[in-house]
């Protein structure tokens, strides 16, 4: 039996600038959504009001924003450090 690895190498070519302006667009609506969540969070008045189930929600969904914005700069980071490699 012939055993052999197979490597395809495919390059995916992208508009740079407008990839940039897309991450761009998805951190600042990201970055809007925690500020409103947190803003959410240390209202008193808010958290009297509010049933748990929402304010558990807007906790998870504040962790997973997190997680978001974390992502969305490393894919930011890795498109200006495959600019700075062309």
């Amino acid at each position: 039996m012939l055993k052999f690895d197979v490597h395809l190498i495919y390059e995916k070519k992208i508009d740079a600038a407008a990839e940039r302006e897309r991450i761009k667009k998805d951190l600042d609506r990201y970055e809007k959504e925690i500020a409103n969540g947190q803003r959410q969070l240390q209202n008193e008045q808010f958290l009297a009001k509010a049933p748990k189930p929402v304010v558990d929600g807007i906790r998870n969904r504040a962790v997973e924003l997190e997680v978001l914005i974390s992502k969305t700069k490393n894919a930011m980071a890795d498109l200006d450090s495959s600019k700075e490699r062309t």
